[in-house]
């Protein structure tokens, strides 16, 4: 998935939510985010970032047409869509 693509998909979301990877029945926490020259990458972590931290981060990048993955250990894993849970506060990206 593109950065851009992905902004867009959160757009409307209430920014308290927080970012999840994988399963829904238990889900990893995003933590970290990262830039690098040609793709970004959510990394997991303990503590999830909220959406609203997320967009202050992104907010000032320029070029958004790179590719997103998320870190699992030592593996790039590439994000196909995502999964919003209103009741639980929480945007899980698959």
């Amino acid at each position: 998935m593109k950065l851009s693509a992905f902004i867009q998909l959160i757009q409307n979301i209430n920014e308290q939510h927080t970012l999840y990877y994988g399963r829904t029945e238990s889900p990893l926490a995003l933590s970290k985010f990262t830039v690098a020259a040609n793709e970004c990458y959510f990394q997991v972590g303990k503590q999830a970032m909220s959406k609203q931290k997320f967009i202050k981060l992104v907010k000032n990048i320029h070029h958004k047409a790179i590719n997103l993955y998320v870190l699992e250990g030592n593996k790039k894993r590439s994000i196909y869509g995502l999964q919003i849970e209103l009741d639980h506060g929480r945007i899980v990206l698959m």
